[in-house]
């Protein structure tokens, strides 16, 4: 009989979804900055120019002889590094352009990624985060000892944990003295961040850009998209850290469909129907489990609706013009929507006082048949949660479906990076060693190296069970790095279980990026995003909870609209155009 592998350690080790699950998907979702493309360098993702991610930029960006892409602004042009996919061994379940490939077991013959020694003896301070508990210190863990020792040189760590990283950030960015690498969550805003990342940190264009990048070919592994992030300038100003592009999902619970004979839905119509044949108030059954505030607007501003209704990701730009989301009649649509499954009370009742964390907690207690969510597959697979259920839950993800029969559904690409890690200014020696060191954490799965930053030592932090498959000790769980504020691998999904739960969300997640629609602003920099942009964006989500629970009528959109304009919408806008118009 095989061994579980814990949620928790599915989550610090595997990388089978977004790292950290719960809080990470709280973190960046609440972000709701959307998603470009992250198709490798030269690729197409099928979407039409004017909505493709990078803006005008991508528009007039051929790839150059040497495979990569050119991000071209008002202020220059950068070639982005070279795409080269992961060393890794073949996958089970095969993923796509975007969409990360699947394991359903253990590879029995690992890789050896990286083949010399990328330290030269030096310290290397790191600042970071942590969404665990901290590691066991250095002087007792013989994982962050071995990893010194692979690494040629010693890391120390300096660990905040997230919900206090925020506090700290300001203070690290005022001093006069930078750690070798920072860690900068996304979504974490910087007043004047392009003046303080050309004063105190590495520009990483000459050893990244283009075919430079392939002296670091774990790092030449993450996705384009995941570049465009770390520009400013037009100089590459750190190493993203990827995460799937599909982070804000659609689940289901698939057993109570099972009950009522019934199959996903096709449309609108189809939707309420299922949550109405569901609905069971005497047995706390309700149709959508959401959660309350402004970033969420109960399925409407985090694009659960709009998607459906075939809305942009964010922003669309057509002729150089960006249009918000929010302007455009497919949100129009999308709430009216949301407020007559309000009225019709399918809403589960204790969403209006729901946070992420606790909106997924009701979900995974079947108290509504839908959710819009992070992309947490481990922690929704029916193995890892409600085992005590009858019938025990069977969490599967909902296809795309549009409105109406017939008519074109969309789906948000997030571009996939969960922060920035910036480097400190430093000799070209010194960067080139702090790459090497990058280069080897985000090994990719299926390699000596990934073995041990993802399960620590076999005996002490792990053992093999009777399939081959890695299972994680306490001990592993207490040992192991928050590579994850550090560098993140290329992703993929990895069920040790068998192969049905990773085939189903490798050929949802394809579906997905079938229909996929990119945010245009990203890789383009607003100072007021981050300034007036925050107040604007709060009001207005204000407003949209008001509407769909019927505090104010649906007439309100347009002074909420004027309202978001003026006090910085139309401004953000503005310095998004000016960043994208070519020069």
């Amino acid at each position: 009989m095989r061994q579980r592998i814990s949620r928790r350690a599915f989550v610090r080790r595997l990388g089978v979804t977004v790292l950290a699950g719960p809080i990470v998907a709280q973190v960046l979702g609440a972000c709701s900055t959307g998603a470009p493309s992250i198709a490798p360098s030269g690729t197409s993702t099928g979407q039409a120019p004017t909505s493709a991610g990078g803006g005008a930029a991508v528009v007039s960006t051929p790839a150059t002889p040497n495979g990569g892409v050119v991000v071209v602004s008002s202020t220059g042009r950068v070639t982005l590094p070279t795409y080269m996919p992961p060393n890794q061994p073949p996958p089970d379940v095969q993923g796509s352009t975007i969409t990360p490939p699947g394991f359903t077991r253990y590879p029995q013959h690992l890789i050896r990624s990286v083949t010399d020694t990328p330290g030269r003896g030096s310290e290397i301070n790191v600042i970071t985060q942590t969404l665990t508990t901290l590691p066991t210190p250095m002087e007792s863990n013989p994982v962050w000892q071995e990893t010194n020792k692979r690494l040629g040189a010693t890391l120390k760590l300096s660990l905040t944990p997230y919900a206090d990283y925020s506090t700290r950030i300001p203070t690290i960015l005022a001093g006069s003295e930078m750690p070798d690498m920072l860690f900068l969550p996304n979504g974490f805003l910087v007043p004047g961040f392009p003046q303080f990342l050309e004063s105190k940190c590495a520009d990483l264009t000459p050893y990244l850009s283009g075919d430079a990048v392939k002296d670091y070919p774990n790092l030449a592994a993450h996705p384009t998209s995941v570049w465009k992030t770390v520009v400013v300038n037009n100089k590459i100003f750190g190493v993203g850290d990827p995460v799937p592009p599909f982070f804000w999902v659609h689940w289901h619970h698939q057993e109570l469909l099972e009950q009522i004979g019934a199959q996903p839905p096709q449309s609108a119509d189809d939707y309420k129907r299922l949550m109405q044949e569901v609905q069971n108030p005497n047995a706390g059954i309700y149709g959508l489990v959401c959660e309350n505030g402004y970033l969420f607007g109960y399925g409407v501003i985090n694009q659960l609706f709009t998607s459906i209704y075939g809305g942009p990701n964010q922003w669309s730009l057509s002729s150089g013009k960006l249009t918000r989301l929010w302007e455009t009649e497919q949100f129009k649509e999308a709430l009216g929507y949301a407020r007559d499954l309000w009225t019709s009370g399918l809403y589960e009742p204790g969403s209006s006082g729901y946070n992420t964390l606790s909106a997924r907690t009701a979900f995974l207690g079947r108290k509504g048949l839908f959710r819009w969510d992070g992309n947490t597959t481990d922690i929704f697979h029916s193995y890892n949660a409600g085992a005590d259920m009858n019938p025990p839950p069977k969490v599967r993800l909902v296809p795309p479906f549009p409105a109406q029969p017939g008519g074109t559904a969309t789906y948000p690409l997030f571009h996939g990076s969960f922060g920035t890690l910036v480097l400190k200014k430093a000799d070209p020696e010194r960067i080139k060693e702090l790459l090497r060191v990058l280069n080897w954490i985000a090994a990719p799965f299926g390699t000596e190296e990934a073995q041990i930053t993802q399960f620590g030592l076999e005996g002490r932090d792990f053992t093999f069970d009777d399939q081959g498959n890695p299972v994680i000790k306490d001990q592993g769980r207490q040992d192991m790095l928050p590579w994850n504020g550090i560098v993140n691998p290329a992703r993929w999904y990895y069920d040790p279980l068998g192969p049905d739960y990773v085939n189903h969300v490798v050929g949802i997640f394809k579906q997905y990026e079938a229909v996929g629609v990119s945010d245009p602003t990203v890789g383009f920099y607003s100072e007021n995003n981050g300034r007036q942009g925050v107040i604007a964006n709060q009001h207005f989500g204000d407003g949209i909870t008001d509407i769909v629970t019927g505090r104010r009528g649906i007439s309100d959109l347009d002074a909420l609209l004027n309202q978001w304009r003026s006090e910085g919408g139309d401004q953000v806008r503005h310095e998004y155009e000016e960043a994208m118009a070519a020069g």
